[in-house]
């Protein structure tokens, strides 16, 4: 930073969030990016209920600028009625198993205060209705949001 005019890093870090820091590191930003598609294409989960994690995730997390930036595609991929459960915080009952499932996960990982770990039934449902590979890419992926949420 020169005379407090800051440089085109620290401009880029500011505006484009953690995309922005990650560039600051070009090998981190090439993983990341590598993790980041490995899990959308190679974890076996339909690109609905990826698109589905990525919703509750950044919903349940509090990252709200996430949420409504991938509010339009999630409503394009599986439904404004699915949307309003996730955005709303509606019961779960009577959804499509998978959708439930990963409702259900998410609401338990990120609830707040943290007083227990996600339940073994939760953990369960989720790799019931998408075997151990998607459960855990659907994790990975949530995980992956939270961290944005944290940069």
């Amino acid at each position: 930073m020169i005379n407090n005019v800051p440089d085109s890093k620290q401009l880029l870090s500011r505006w484009l969030g953690p995309t922005g820091i990650r560039l600051q590191i070009p090998e981190y930003a090439e993983g990341i990016r590598r993790v980041n598609n490995t899990i959308h294409t190679k974890s076996g989960v339909d690109p609905k209920y990826i698109e589905l994690t990525i919703a509750v995730a950044t919903r349940e997390d509090g990252n709200r600028q996430e949420f409504i930036n991938h509010e339009e595609d999630a409503i394009k991929t599986y439904g404004q009625e699915l949307e309003d459960v996730v955005r709303l915080r509606k019961p779960t009952k009577g959804l499509d198993p998978k959708a439930a499932a990963i409702i259900e996960f998410g609401r338990e990982l990120f609830k707040m205060p943290m007083t227990a770990s996600v339940s073994a039934k939760a953990f369960a449902d989720l790799e019931q209705n998408f075997g151990r590979r998607g459960a855990m890419g659907i994790i990975a992926l949530m995980a992956y949001y939270d961290a944005n949420w944290t940069l």
